[in-house]
């Protein structure tokens, strides 16, 4: 068995859905089942959630339906008090919303997280293995080939893989491709490998009023540090129980994009729709984590005095010339280690690698159930996505087994 990446991934941001415009655009390329009605369902199947303090909405109850990741909305660190009511204040000011709930296809406003970490305590995927006898992971592994009859094109023994790599090590691909490393074709799938997607990411650091972050909590010895740990040691609390981002904002910038001849340009050329997400979907994801040198992303118009933000880190941004903003941002932006596509499912294997059921075209018994398969990429962090995959796929294969 093989796991869905090198590694369980750990992130506290599980919690996060995506819109119900970028599930529906998946649609034409899986059909239906794909769409967000089809879809939500699974979405909260990998998570438990907890309000022990019963400070939320009784209505967020749905977003665990009791599975082994436990998520909550964590204990709000009292030592950046300061910078959040600053923060929240700002965004406030600037006509952004709040909101408890992104879980519902719309993702809009200022969010406080909700993260998967519980009584100080990060869970992730290896809670799906607790238990599991039956499950063996091999680390330090890499399979270089799956076993597939020559003559039936059966795959023997997998029905959970690694993305397209291993197909293309397997002779499913491109045949110009696998001819480059004189790999034998088993199918010709011109999809394999292409159609990468990504999140860009700009990350940013604003220097803070001093007392607004926890750098001298977590990273600098004397007595704020000393009680940071003390408090996580004795009863899992403060700054060390904390994910450190608490708060998230998901703007939309309409406005703003109308004062662009370029932009209005394109939305004309686009059937008068908005062009960067047409369904509603927020223009970015603006993480707010209060410690150098993680600190990024947020839009440059709010009021610094009552966010608590003194200048850029390390040198300013030339806010004044478009020309140096472009070369500075493809300077320093990076991908998000999201990707997704490149085994993308489809109607048919010229459109895509695999179908609705996330079999791979031309192959027997083979799926791919990860990442890899999603033809649209969504606009927050893809793991909430991937659970939801793995979540979904084995529901028909477990009801013909009982069946």
């Amino acid at each position: 068995m093989w796991t869905r990446s090198r590694r369980l991934p750990a992130l506290s941001s599980c919690g996060i859905a995506r819109s119900a415009g970028t599930f529906d655009d998946c649609a034409p390329y899986g059909g239906e089942e794909w769409n967000w009605e089809n879809c939500r369902r699974y979405l909260y199947e990998p998570a438990t959630y907890h309000d022990d303090r019963h400070d939320r909405s009784e209505e967020l109850a749905y977003i665990g339906a009791g599975g082994p990741i436990s998520v909550s909305h964590p204990d709000l660190v009292p030592e950046i008090a300061g910078f959040r009511n600053a923060l929240t204040q700002a965004w406030t000011s600037k006509g952004g919303g709040l909101t408890e709930d992104v879980h519902n296809g719309t993702m809009r406003c200022l969010w406080k997280c909700t993260t998967s970490i519980y009584n100080g305590k990060r869970s992730s995927s290896w809670m799906y293995l607790e238990g599991k006898k039956n499950a063996t992971v091999l680390s330090k592994t890499n399979s270089k080939r799956l076993l597939i009859d020559e003559v039936t094109k059966k795959c023997i023994g997998v029905e959970v893989l690694l993305p397209t790599k291993l197909l293309m090590l397997s002779g499913i691909g491109r045949e110009v491709d696998l001819a480059k490393f004189n790999i034998k074709p088993i199918v010709d799938s011109a999809q394999v490998g292409q159609n990468l997607l990504d999140h860009p990411i700009l990350a940013h650091v604003f220097r803070l009023e001093y007392g607004n972050g926890l750098d001298h909590h977590l990273l600098r010895a004397g007595l704020e540090h000393d009680a940071a740990v003390s408090a996580y040691r004795w009863k899992n609390k403060g700054p060390y129980a904390s994910g450190l981002l608490e708060l998230v904002g998901l703007p939309r910038i309409d406005d703003r994009f109308m004062q662009y001849p370029e932009y209005i340009a394109a939305k004309e050329a686009n059937g008068g729709l908005h062009p960067f997400g047409p369904a509603g979907q927020p223009h970015s994801e603006i993480d707010f984590v209060p410690m150098h040198p993680l600190g990024r992303r947020r839009p440059d118009d709010w009021r610094r005095d009552e966010a608590k933000i003194k200048e850029d880190y390390p040198w300013p941004m030339p806010r004044t010339s478009d020309a140096a903003m472009d070369k500075m941002i493809l300077e320093r932006s990076q991908k998000g280690f999201h990707p997704c596509g490149s085994a993308r499912m489809g109607r048919n294997i010229e459109q895509g690698v695999d179908d609705g059921n996330l079999r791979v075209f031309g192959v027997e018994k083979l799926r791919v159930i990860d990442a890899s398969i999603i033809p649209v990429t969504p606009d927050c962090q893809i793991q909430n996505s991937v659970y939801m995959i793995a979540e979904k796929v084995p529901h028909p294969i477990v009801n013909r087994m009982v069946q």
